[in-house]
């Protein structure tokens, strides 16, 4: 089946011979998929390989981001036959169970899925990296926690008088309240996951404490554990992360292990900060199966993908990642070093912290109480005779420097900058004290990138004031804003106040001959951003429009997230 897929795909000009070869010696190596490797590999887009798949099964596509499936649907089909068969129940009508899947003609897996269900199956298809990923997404949100009032109501505390922190004595927790501070967090981390949150805020008041999730880059209130809870509830999540209870007049970090579902486990970053009123936390999800499989999952494609990847797979250079905080850097270094390890190749990074634990990859945390600062690190990174070195973040001189004659000496070098924009992380290097001339020497290809709310599909509507003419006025060619289907948010059970999700728009800006000079000749900001544009680079604000365009968020979104 294969193999005729991928000679159709010839035959239809989607992608070459040569290309399907590779795929094919790909898919002999690693097992996956021939789509999914095409798809790794940038010969097409998952828009391009959805209408050939669904024209050849002769079967509508499924899109995962656009649906939101009711965990009563996810429920008929168990999860070990859903990873056995990469099939996922999407829809049910009476006695008819709608399931997306990679092979809808798999005949022997419709009639297994036909047995344990007793239902009618009717196949639709969807590509294998997104089943993959709404399996690990939906099987593990059907088993909610306990509601907050069944667990705080089995604590058994006495809610404290507030004191401040300098008077109050460490929690001595006893096994009872061990136990049932434990189902509090599990609570929290689970309903965190269901709820789609990036981050927790656990915070202590005068009279009482709060619990934040941060879903899609706003803060949600999710409860208020009486201050008395509080000081157990800090107190295991410090127990679970490895710290120590006891001192809570510094701030400590660590990492903690959390068991989300029979086959799923994620890490969170937990980092506490000594206030008057006690200890407040920050827990960072890092849930590893949630990373991109390539960059085309990122929201980069066409000429800017082809581009990205050229810098990724050139013998030496830099290739800098710029955004401000929260703007998803480390997903794209991390998800470009996914794409780039192979047995033939070394890959060593250093970071603070380690976020995402990579296969493959050597690691390294940055200590500088131990002497192992960013530039240390590095240093012995590059004695170690890697291939590849991942900085994840560029701060001081002397690393920007290193990492500079690394990539201009023959290595890849990738790092993360500060910045809102291409040209502003060049500037940044400057102003770091990097020569322009080693900058210009150096760097390779300069990526920015900004995070916008995806609408909700369940409720998103069309956007009766984004007129042609106010695209035209924002930035969009006449001809593109003619045949747009600009939508709005309005707001569902289902989301939060008409978005959920975030994707990525990225700014690409090789860097060749023409910018090499203009770096070297001292160019600011402004001079090279104009310089970039006319060589074809796709601003920040056009990568937002455009998402605009295809229905994707909303215009006051981007303009939201593009307004420096």
């Amino acid at each position: 089946m294969a193999d005729r897929l991928g000679e159709l795909l010839v035959h239809r000009d989607l992608i070459s011979l040569p290309q399907l070869q590779r795929a094919q010696s790909e898919q002999r190596a690693f097992g996956k998929r021939l789509t999914t490797i095409l798809l790794k590999l940038g010969f097409i887009s998952e828009r391009q390989l959805a209408g050939f798949l669904a024209e050849h099964f002769k079967v509508p596509y499924f899109d995962f981001a656009t649906h939101e499936i009711d965990p009563s649907v996810i429920r008929t089909v168990d999860k070990s036959i859903a990873v056995r068969h990469l099939a996922v129940p999407v829809q049910r009508a009476g006695s008819k169970l709608i399931v997306a899947m990679a092979d809808p003609n798999n005949m022997l897996a419709i009639d297994d899925l036909k047995f344990h269900t007793n239902l009618n199956i009717d196949a639709v298809v969807s590509l294998e990296p997104a089943i993959e990923a709404a399996i690990a997404r939906y099987y593990d949100k059907v088993d909610m926690a306990a509601p907050y009032g069944e667990v705080l109501g089995g604590l058994g505390l006495e809610p404290a008088v507030s004191l401040p922190e300098r008077e109050r004595p460490p929690p001595q927790l006893s096994e009872p309240e061990q136990s049932m501070a434990g189902r509090l967090c599990e609570a929290i981390l689970r309903n965190a996951l269901a709820k789609g949150a990036s981050d927790i805020h656990i915070e202590p008041y005068e009279k009482g404490m709060r619990v934040r999730y941060r879903i899609d880059g706003a803060l949600y209130h999710e409860m208020d554990p009486p201050l008395g809870y509080g000081a157990s509830l800090i107190g295991k999540f410090k127990q679970q992360a490895g710290l120590d209870v006891g001192d809570r007049r510094q701030p400590l970090e660590g990492r903690l292990r959390f068991k989300a579902g029979k086959e799923r486990e994620v890490a969170f970053h937990v980092v506490t900060l000594p206030t008057v009123f006690g200890e407040a936390l920050r827990l960072r999800l890092l849930d590893r199966a949630a990373l991109p499989a390539d960059l085309a999952r990122l929201g980069l494609d066409g000429e800017p993908l082809r581009q990205v990847r050229a810098a990724l797979h050139r013998a030496h250079g830099l290739v800098l990642v710029a955004g401000l905080a929260g703007a998803g850097r480390s997903t794209t270094l991390c998800t470009a070093l996914g794409e780039l390890t192979a047995d033939s190749v070394r890959i060593a990074t250093v970071e603070d912290p380690v976020e995402y634990h990579l296969q493959g990859v050597s690691q390294v945390q940055v200590h500088p109480e131990l002497g192992l600062g960013p530039a240390a690190a590095v240093r012995a990174v590059l004695r170690q005779d890697p291939d590849i070195v991942m900085v994840s973040e560029l701060r001081e001189f002397e690393t920007a420097e290193l990492c500079a004659k690394a990539a201009a000496g023959g290595r890849r070098v990738l790092a993360a900058l500060p910045a809102g924009e291409a040209a502003a992380a060049l500037i940044q290097l400057v102003h770091l004290g990097v020569e322009p001339h080693m900058i210009a020497a150096a760097t390779s290809l300069v990526i920015a990138q900004r995070l916008v709310r995806r609408l909700c599909p369940e409720c998103a509507e069309p956007d009766p004031s984004c007129s042609v003419q106010r695209l035209v006025d924002a930035g969009v060619p006449p001809v593109v804003a003619r045949d747009g289907s600009p939508r709005r948010a309005r707001g569902c059970k289902a989301c939060h106040g008409g978005f959920r999700g975030r994707t990525a728009i990225f700014e690409v800006m090789p860097i060749g001959e023409a910018l090499r000079e203009r770096i070297t000749d001292g160019a600011g900001v402004a001079e090279l951003r104009a310089e970039a544009v006319r060589l074809g680079m796709r601003p920040l604000r056009l990568a937002g429009l455009l998402r605009v365009v295809d229905g994707t968020t909303s215009l006051d979104e981007v303009l939201r997230a593009t307004t420096d």
